[in-house]
């Protein structure tokens, strides 16, 4: 396993177990998020905006994991506790030591259009 492929499983793992301390580490500070709701969000914002949902996690399924160098395309299945599901797309960029760029692609929410 590759640096960048452990950075982005240890990612999903911190997102899994709602573990903060784990994804500071793991997320630079000069970290971007980007989303179909989000460009290019810093750090704090990221935070601010997202973090807030790990509680809502159960698990994730990694469905295809795609390394090359310092990038990476993860395809999976998140779990809430709800007992709801959903399958996204992220693309990662990483220094070989943290995460510095996600992308995140997903289609509308249902009710949404």
């Amino acid at each position: 396993m590759n640096d960048t492929e452990k950075l982005i499983r240890e990612s999903f793992k911190a997102w899994q177990n709602d573990d903060r301390e784990s994804i500071e580490s793991i997320v630079a500070q000069d970290f971007t998020f980007t989303s179909p709701y989000d460009d290019r969000i810093d750090r704090p914002e990221f935070f601010k905006r997202c973090w807030s949902h790990s509680n809502k996690i159960d698990s994730f399924s990694i469905l295809s994991l795609i390394t090359q160098g310092n990038e990476g395309f993860a395809r999976y299945r998140c779990y809430l506790k709800s007992g709801q599901d959903f399958e996204n797309t992220e693309y990662f960029e990483t220094n070989g030591k943290q995460i510095t760029k996600v992308i995140v692609f997903f289609g509308a929410l249902p009710g949404s259009t």
